[in-house]
């Protein structure tokens, strides 16, 4: 199941001043590395006039394409 697959770090930290919360990062055992990462920046918005809560996350393509290419590997 999903509880297999999921670590909760409270350590993790990112030198990023935007974050005002919690954060996250994707990590893949297999390849050794975060594939995406993101969290809560409520103030970043109100930079620019819109002061609204917020979060979001991204994930890092071209170390997914390399992590797909190597599982591939590794299945073939």
């Amino acid at each position: 199941g999903i509880a297999d697959r999921v670590q909760l770090d409270f350590g993790l930290l990112r030198d990023l001043g935007y974050y005002t919360g919690a954060i996250l990062e994707v990590y893949d055992p297999a390849y050794g590395d975060v594939l995406g990462g993101g969290g809560r920046y409520d103030g970043l918005l109100g930079a620019f006039g819109r002061p609204l809560p917020a979060a979001g996350f991204s994930l890092y393509l071209d170390r997914l394409h390399i992590a797909q290419a190597a599982e591939q590997e590794r299945a073939s």
